[in-house]
C-alpha cells in the first residue's frame, strides 16, 4: 500500500470511528482523557516559539510577533488549536487500535 492510500485509509478508519462516539459515552470520556493527559506535554509556549521562529522576517525586529503571542486573543486561540490538534491524534490513534483489535493483520506502506 503507498503512502497515500494508507493515509485515506486512517481518515476512513477514523471517520468511521467518529461516527459512533455520539452514541458510545465510553469511548468519549476515554478520548477526553487522552487529550487531557496530552494537554500537559503539549505547552502553548512550544506552539508560540514556532510561530514567532517560522513567522519572523529575517533582519526585521521581531517585537511585534512577540508581544501579538502574549495576547489574550491569541493565547486562548492557540489554546483551541492544541485542543483541536490533540483531539485528531487521540481519535485516530484509538481508530487505528480498535482497527488492530478486528483486524490483527498490520497494514502495510510500500
Amino acid at each position: 500500500m503507498n503512502e497515500y492510500n494508507y493515509q485515506r485509509m486512517v481518515e476512513e478508519i477514523t471517520e468511521e470511528y467518529e461516527r459512533t462516539l455520539p452514541a458510545d459515552p465510553d469511548e468519549r470520556e476515554l478520548l477526553a482523557d487522552r487529550v487531557e493527559n496530552r494537554r500537559k506535554d503539549l505547552r502553548i509556549s512550544a506552539l508560540k516559539n514556532l510561530i514567532i521562529k517560522h513567522c519572523s522576517t529575517p533582519g526585521l525586529d521581531n517585537r511585534y510577533l512577540m508581544a501579538l503571542m502574549e495576547t489574550p486573543d491569541v493565547e486562548e486561540y492557540l489554546q483551541s488549536v492544541k485542543t483541536e490538534i490533540l483531539t485528531r491524534i487521540a481519535k485516530a490513534e484509538r481508530a487505528m487500535e480498535l482497527d488492530a483489535a478486528r483486524d490483527p493483520e498490520p497494514h502495510e506502506i510500500h
